[in-house]
């Protein structure tokens, strides 16, 4: 249920600051295969978890469309983030940066996941 979906999305999360540090330790194909793969794997946890927290938290009659506009925004993200966004940032400023922002952004979803997964055990 959603207590687990929340442990999954936590789970998600640290394996995509994993993914980071491993990422900013080195330059090897060793550790870009070790770092796409944690990415990989925090990817579908992350994903997997909000689908059913979206169907768990929506209205039954409002859950397809929610979750459609919700998979056209990730796609829509992900499709412009992996070519023109990060090739320019990475072209203009460096790996380490890319790595180092997508890390900030993980570590600001945290405290945001811990308070909405406490509110939820509240609720329960």
């Amino acid at each position: 249920s959603s207590r687990v979906a929340y442990a999954v999305s936590a789970v998600g999360v640290a394996l995509f600051v994993a993914c980071c540090a491993v990422l900013l330790c080195g330059r090897s194909v060793v550790s870009y295969a070790v770092g796409m793969a944690l990415c990989g794997l925090a990817w579908n946890m992350a994903f997997s978890s909000g689908t059913v927290l979206i169907s768990e938290l929506t209205k039954p009659e409002d859950s397809v469309r929610v979750q459609g506009a919700n998979d056209f925004v990730i796609f829509s993200v992900a499709g412009i983030g992996a070519f023109p966004v990060s090739g320019s940032i990475v072209a203009n400023v460096g790996w380490d940066w890319l790595v180092i922002a997508s890390l900030v952004m993980m570590l600001a979803v945290c405290p945001m996941l811990w308070r909405v997964s406490n509110a939820s055990s509240q609720a329960e």
